[in-house]
């Protein structure tokens, strides 16, 4: 009895189970950078970037690695200051993709 139940068990853990994507690559090409935060919710992936010149820039990415150019922001000449944090950056994006 406990062999079919394990059988049984194994049946529907590997029939039901979720698959990752392989690892892809995007056509994103920075250069220089000091901050980069990388968050995923419903809506996708979101990469930010803050390079070296002051200028943050917002991509938005599915799981295939493909960029939706629709939804790319920068923000330019943020002041550089390695205390700026991530969430104060979200943020920002935030107030500019909704005004």
């Amino acid at each position: 009895m406990k062999k079919i139940f394990l059988l049984i068990a194994l049946f529907y853990s590997i029939s039901f189970c979720q698959g990752w994507n392989a690892t892809v690559t995007t056509s994103i090409n920075e250069g220089a950078f000091t901050q980069m935060d990388l968050f995923t919710n419903k809506d996708g992936n979101h990469l930010v970037i803050k390079k070296t010149t002051g200028d943050i820039v917002y991509y938005n990415i599915n799981s295939s690695g493909d960029v939706d150019s629709s939804k790319t922001e920068i923000l330019n000449q943020v002041p550089i200051s390695q205390t700026l944090s991530v969430q104060i950056i979200r943020f920002m994006l935030f107030i500019k993709l909704i005004t």
